[in-house]
């Protein structure tokens, strides 16, 4: 049987959860009931149909609030959608700009008729150690040639950080 603190904590959790969802998405949790070092997490995502373009855009974009050096994780997911029939390659990035270099590409395609590809799921993560203060994560994507189309649809971009005080920043 669980003690009374127990339940008590994941009630806690659980409205912190709830007034997240219905506030900035960006939620609290203790990790345990000894520790002062909270975790964090913050979340944007949803139906969505872009048009991608040959310029790196933003198109989700997650600020948390670090309290003091840590891990974040930062994940994003979604799908690439062809349209049309010319060969079309889709490229997103996690950032913390509005640019990126191919070292963190996630590159799908290319998308076509001959392999029958219309549309293609894809999945990033990076962990990023930090220091305390406001920190922006974004999802920035682009199409990789001028010919064909291609749209970015229903994607999602999560941090989650976990304070660990001796973590070396790069």
């Amino acid at each position: 049987m669980k003690s009374r603190s127990t339940v008590l904590t994941v009630i806690t959790i659980l409205l912190f959860a709830i007034s997240a969802i219905a506030a900035d998405k960006v939620v609290v949790i203790p990790m345990n009931t000894s520790s002062s070092s909270p975790a964090i997490a913050g979340w944007a995502g949803g139906d969505q149909y872009e048009t991608l373009t040959t310029t790196w855009t933003l198109y989700r974009t997650v600020t948390l609030e670090l309290p003091g050096k840590g891990l974040v994780i930062v994940n994003a997911s979604g799908h690439f959608q062809r349209i049309g029939t010319a060969d079309s390659t889709g490229v997103c990035a996690i950032s913390q700009g509005t640019l990126s270099d191919n070292d963190h590409w996630l590159i799908a395609g290319p998308m076509n008729v001959a392999n029958a590809i219309d549309n293609l799921p894809f999945g990033t993560t990076r962990a990023l150690p930090l220091d305390a203060g406001p920190q922006t994560f974004n999802l920035i994507c682009k199409k990789l040639s001028e010919t064909g189309t291609i749209a970015l649809r229903n994607s999602h971009l999560n941090a989650v950080f976990h304070s660990i005080p001796n973590i070396t920043i790069p």
